[in-house]
């Protein structure tokens, strides 16, 4: 059996589409100047205009906005709550508050900064402040009161008085101040003698949240659950009014110089919400399925924004077809855990995730984090600055005091007047219960009790008219919800809130209030623990995620995580196949490299094989040393001729073995003012002139290359490596072939010679050398100078002139071959170093 509001159809009688008048636009915040954006109190004649900011870091894990790793994010380590022996604890409350008072000092009034400088206090008294931003201590004093006899622990006390909300005296239970001077080694006391509830948690297992800025930059620990000997009772000091009551807890300074923080819960501001919304902004994806407008401005100036949030128009379903659902939290300033159950819901819906995806593309968000911003920076309890409980006015709202409330039920009204709105759910903190649970909207009959129609198994199979099913499914989504602790009775005391008048005047049958304790679940797997800001925003989350599962779109989400793991597959494939090809690329570069230095060391040995072969000829001559002479100005050299000298190419020898050590590569040939006439025309036949330095080479064209006799002046060029690497492997091979002719022509008058002169000609066995064998004979002979090239008509064209014999007058008339081969860029002939001697 469905149920379906009697009070939708009248609704729409009442208020159709075409009398209906949509709400004025929205601004974009992003169009809105900076000075709108700060935190303004509203109340210039008792308090700044702008309160200090405190920003504090919550815990590593709640504000961490990389929200696709939550999942896999540790949850930080529970806190459990505060087991104290009652009896014990009272006992000792009782004993303390039996000693005599000796003095009382005024130390701290909100707003007045010199009552601390004229009270005269001593030295170890603490420092308090709460004019900034949510914070809300009125009045401190310290008393001192006698020592009870046998007790050497250094005790403080001090009674603090809460400032009520603004306009409205009634509402004292939020509490946020900050202290200094703390001392470690000392037990303080705390008393605030001025709350207005008769129950609280506090004593049930409750504890304040206090934050130390000293833990906060060494360790990174945010809030934490602290404080011992917690009792909640009847309030005795003269501060108090009739009927408050008095938080009294102990607390012990862990550092010296540290400023510590106190508060009722982990505290949400404005600002902190201001600097959230400017992230959700600057994230480039987020930013697509968000859009932030004003929906109005407070009574103090500030702005009330509202999200939206929801897919683009691509192949989905159109904008206009999609059925809205609409969150708002914070109408009570004092419950800040409402705030951070509502930055897990934005978290998910704009998160990544496949289920935030489905539902982006079935339903059109509408948020409102914040509704009373007055009363969240003006530290109130549960009032705005007019002075009333905004979630007792949604009957009648009037737009100049209850501007939030009144833009909020137009645009639900304009949405409901379409039947549009499927869920409406307003967030809310409980001081006296525990768990989390909702309340809802369903007449239920005397026979019936909400708990066996919850848990009748054919429950769920029911349409979504009946308002309690969506609680039984987030049941199941989160531990710590109470399935007995929901309501679903409609009180008179709760006929002006939120979901009854969204639900009895709008006609909106998912209308509900989402309470989460301020101390913690005692069921589930996280029994006996407080809630932590990430166990809050685990909640929002859990929320959203019902939504998947209570309108059926369970098959869609395992459609698109079977596309997303299928599209990771062939990703990672691709990136398998992109890793094996640039493994294949460096392994073809390292092979080309590789290939490139074998041909470099390739043609690198044919050149030296090239330029050995050439000089082996005249380098491996029997030459006698003292055949040669030691020029002594061998250093004045000339590196270059002048465009008139030229001389012709000329051989290169290898000189004694002392001089072969130095591993030169260059020869160098002089003329002297000693040298006899007939040498010097000789010389000056060959084109060597005086004092003039030449490097030259002997090229060899083939087996049967003829010299021929230059036309002109021949041009004088150096030899380098270059000039070989053209033709690398021709010149191996016409080296080889015309020295090996060459071997042929050198060996018969070698012999002869070497007969004739009662000599052996000394050989050197190289494997870089080019020798030849001859029969019958297993040494190796050394290629030599044919007779051709020492005839006396030819030499003026290869070398200069000189001859066998000399007389010791003349020993030092010659030219100085001493580092003939220095300037050559051929290879090192090493094994060569022995006495070679030119025979002539």
């Amino acid at each position: 059996m469905s149920w379906n509001n009697p009070c939708s159809a009248q609704y729409n009688k009442v208020v159709g589409q075409d009398d209906f008048v949509p709400p004025s636009p929205s601004r974009p915040t992003t169009s809105l100047p900076k000075k709108l954006r700060l935190a303004q109190t509203g109340l210039p004649e008792n308090r700044p205009k702008n309160l200090r900011v405190c920003k504090h870091v919550v815990n590593n894990v709640a504000t961490t906005f990389s929200i696709a790793d939550m999942d896999r994010l540790q949850r930080p380590a529970p806190e459990p709550i505060l087991q104290e022996d009652r009896a014990m604890v009272d006992t000792e409350a009782q004993k303390y508050n039996d000693l005599e008072v000796l003095d009382s000092l005024h130390v701290y009034e909100y707003n007045q900064p010199d009552v601390f400088r004229r009270s005269n206090a001593p030295d170890d008294t603490l420092f308090f402040d709460s004019l900034f931003e949510n914070g809300n201590l009125q009045k401190a004093v310290r008393v001192f009161r006698k020592r009870s006899t046998g007790s050497q622990t250094l005790q403080q006390e001090y009674e603090l008085v809460i400032h009520p909300d603004v306009n409205n005296g009634a509402y004292r239970q939020w509490f946020y101040f900050q202290v200094r001077n703390g001392r470690p080694g000392t037990t303080y006391r705390f008393a605030l003698v001025n709350l207005a509830k008769r129950r609280s948690l506090f004593g049930q297992g409750l504890q304040p949240v206090v934050y130390s800025q000293h833990n906060a930059r060494a360790n990174g620990i945010g809030w934490r659950h602290c404080g011992t000997f917690v009792r909640y009772d009847v309030s005795v000091s003269t501060l108090a009014p009739l009927g408050a009551n008095t938080l009294s807890f102990q607390y012990e300074f862990e550092h010296q110089n540290d400023c510590v923080f106190f508060a009722c819960l982990q505290p949400y501001t404005y600002t902190d919400l201001m600097d959230y919304l400017e992230q959700l902004e600057r994230d480039p994806e987020r930013m697509q399925l968000l859009c932030r407008t004003e929906l109005c401005q407070t009574i103090a100036g500030n702005t009330c924004d509202l999200l939206s949030i929801t897919s683009p128009e691509i192949n989905e379903l159109l904008l206009d077809e999609r059925r809205i659902i609409v969150l708002s939290a914070r109408v009570h300033p004092g419950e800040p855990n409402s705030s951070w159950i509502m930055k897990g819901m934005i978290d998910y819906l704009t998160g990544p995730s496949s289920g935030a995806t489905i539902l982006r593309q079935h339903f059109i968000f509408k948020i409102v984090p914040m509704l009373n911003p007055d009363g969240v920076i003006n530290g109130n309890t549960r009032v705005n600055l007019a002075g009333c409980d905004l979630n007792r006015k949604w009957s009648q709202p009037i737009e100049q005091f209850f501007p939030t409330i009144y833009h909020l039920k137009q645009h639900l009204a304009y949405y409901q007047s379409t039947n549009r709105v499927a869920i409406y759910c307003d967030i809310h903190g409980h001081s006296l219960n525990r768990n989390i649970f909702m309340y809802g909207c369903y007449p239920l009959s005397r026979k019936s009790s909400i708990s066996d129609v919850l848990f009748t198994p054919s429950f769920i199979a029911r349409d979504n008219s009946d308002p309690r099913a969506f609680p039984v499914i987030v049941a199941r989504h989160t531990s710590c919800f109470s399935l007995p602790g929901c309501n679903f009775k409609i009180h008179k005391s709760k006929v002006s809130t939120a979901r009854v008048v969204v639900n009895q005047e709008l006609g909106v049958t998912n209308s509900y209030t989402l309470e989460a304790s301020f101390c913690g679940p005692d069921v589930g797997k996280n029994k006996d623990t407080q809630f932590s800001t990430y166990d809050l925003e685990d909640v929002g989350r859990a929320w959203c995620q019902s939504l998947i599962v209570y309108y059926g779109l369970t098959n869609e989400v395992e459609a698109l995580d079977a596309e997303q793991t299928r599209v990771e597959k062939l990703e990672n494939q691709q990136e398998v196949v992109a890793d094996q090809n640039t493994s294949i690329q460096n392994i073809t570069s390292s092979m080309h490299g590789m290939a490139e230095d074998k041909e470099t060391r390739f043609e690198k040995g044919v050149l030296g094989d090239g330029d050995t072969a050439t000089a082996a000829p005249f380098t491996q001559s029997d030459c006698k040393v003292n055949d040669i002479i030691n020029f002594q100005e061998s250093n004045a050299q000339i590196s270059d001729l002048s465009s008139g000298e030229e001389a012709p190419d000329l051989p290169t020898f290898e000189l004694e073995e002392s001089r072969n050590q130095k591993n030169t590569t260059t020869n160098r040939f002089w003329i002297t003012e000693s040298h006899s006439q007939r040498e010097r025309e000789n010389m000056k036949t060959s084109g060597i002139t005086k004092s003039k330095f030449v490097m030259c080479h002997l090229t060899s064209k083939g087996p049967n290359a003829a010299r021929t006799k230059r036309k002109g002046k021949p041009k004088i060029r150096r030899f380098n490596s270059e000039m070989a690497t053209s033709s690398m492997r021709s010149i191996r091979d016409d080296a080889a072939t015309s020295f090996r002719n060459l071997a042929v022509l050198a060996a018969r008058p070698v012999e002869e010679a070497s007969n004739r002169n009662g000599k052996q000609v000394s050989s050197v066995s190289h494997s870089n050398s080019i020798t030849a064998r001859t029969k019958g004979s297993s040494k190796t002979s050394l290629l030599q100078l044919p007779n051709v090239f020492l005839r006396r008509n030819r030499i003026s064209k290869t070398a200069p002139a000189y001859e066998r014999n000399f007389s010791k007058r003349e020993d030092q008339s010659y030219f100085n071959l001493t580092k003939l081969r220095a300037d050559l860029p051929v290879l090192p002939l090493s094994g060569r170093n022995q006495n070679l001697r030119r025979q002539t």
